[in-house]
């Protein structure tokens, strides 16, 4: 007699006798419970890959809130406050913000009779820690020849009068290119 384990599960055991037909040695339903074991590993496969990916898409949106929150701070105050002092001044000033891929932004759009002196961002990229802040900025009015900076901070969010003194130097460069 030949004694054959059945295939991944050692209590399915044939016995094969030359020239006759197999006999089972154990449950004749075995192989329902090892078809009905894989079933339901494959099952709980998708559900758990399909929570992985639920828990990171909730990780994400929580992230970007984070990051709009903090935008909407400091941040923005420095933005506006910049831009009244700007109009004041005769310039003409636009506050925007929104969201693209990277995440959210908020920028100033800075013009003149003779065009746009500049356009800076600052934006919050989303990471594996805190937000990251980029600068993302042009000057003189060629959008294709956008520069970006990460700021080295070690603070959660850039202060008010960090942006402030930021966006005055950002326009200094900008008009002195203009002359």
């Amino acid at each position: 007699m030949i004694v054959v384990h059945g295939y991944g599960d050692p209590s399915v055991t044939l016995g094969l006798e030359h020239g006759k037909r197999e006999t089972l040695l154990t449950d004749p339903d075995a192989w329902k419970k090892n078809v009905s074991d894989i079933v339901s590993h494959k099952n709980q496969a998708t559900v758990d890959a399909a929570k992985r990916e639920q828990d990171r898409k909730d990780h994400v949106i929580a992230e970007l809130q984070k990051a709009r929150e903090l935008l909407k701070g400091q941040p923005e105050e420095g933005f506006r406050e910049f831009a009244s002092y700007l109009e004041s001044q005769g310039e003409t000033v636009k506050v925007r913000n929104s969201e693209d891929a990277n995440g959210p932004w908020i920028g100033v759009e800075v013009s003149d009779k003779k065009g746009l002196i500049m356009d800076v961002v600052l934006q919050a990229r989303i990471g594996a820690d805190e937000p990251k802040w980029f600068w993302v900025y042009e000057h003189g009015g060629n959008r294709r020849r956008s520069l970006e900076r990460e700021i080295p901070s070690d603070d959660a969010v850039p202060s008010k009068q960090y942006v402030i003194e930021s966006l005055a130097d950002h326009y200094q460069k900008a008009s002195a290119s203009r002359r």
